[in-house]
């Protein structure tokens, strides 16, 4: 039979906002006992106390406030914002990465903006929009997904934070707590990039300079409306 010790954290844990909560020792451990007080005993197949889950709840919040990096911990060094593009999925052929190549390559030969994410099953293509014509012509023009006005928000930091846990999460928790959605990332050493919605691009940026930014002077911003 599971114990309170086992049910607390992972009731806890599949939720991300409970987990940040926890963390961040946002809620009232009482009125949270209470909201999750159906949760617990359905797991534990008994009736349990709301004192009992509280006090579950306190030992796993002083645990979950130690795991991890803290927001206040981490510290972007530039932001970089690029409007005006659009992202294609493709379904994974044989020939397909033959056409990205060929499209990456005649993109790149004009400086124009392209991404490329590559799965077991899809591949999708951000690029510029001037080059969505470039893009149906060169690799297909039936997508099996397409989406427009889309905007790069990169978020550049220190390589001091690559073998720490927790940067990227920190980043799409308060992109979350925004209700902005991610329509695709990339990363690599030393930056994280959110794909979203143009619409959202200046509450994204704003949030993300405001929690983390540090030098006014490297923030740079291409193609804003």
């Amino acid at each position: 039979m599971l114990t309170l010790s086992a049910i607390v954290p992972e009731i806890v844990g599949s939720h991300p906002f409970l987990q940040y909560g926890v963390q961040h020792r946002i809620f009232n451990l009482s009125q949270l006992a209470k909201h999750i007080r159906p949760l617990v005993e359905l797991r534990a197949k008994k009736h349990v106390t709301e004192s009992a889950i509280v006090m579950a709840l306190s030992r796993h919040q002083r645990r979950a406030s130690k795991v991890g990096m803290r927001q206040e911990e981490f510290h972007i060094e530039k932001l970089t914002v690029h409007t005006g593009l659009c992202t294609f999925s493709y379904t994974k052929t044989d020939d397909l990465p033959r056409k990205v190549h060929q499209l990456h390559t005649a993109v790149l030969r004009k400086s124009g903006y392209i991404t490329l994410s590559e799965g077991t099953r899809e591949i999708t293509v951000i690029v510029d929009a001037a080059y969505a014509p470039l893009v149906r012509t060169l690799v297909g023009p039936h997508p099996k997904y397409f989406h427009a006005r889309i905007a790069a928000v990169g978020v550049h930091f220190s390589a001091r934070y690559v073998d720490v846990p927790g940067p990227l999460c920190i980043i799409l928790q308060q992109i979350w707590l925004q209700h902005i959605n991610v329509r695709e990332v990339a990363s690599t050493l030393t930056e994280f990039v959110l794909y979203i919605d143009e619409a959202n691009t200046k509450l994204a940026f704003d949030t993300l300079y405001q929690l983390f930014g540090q030098k006014r002077g490297l923030i740079e911003k291409h193609n804003l409306p």
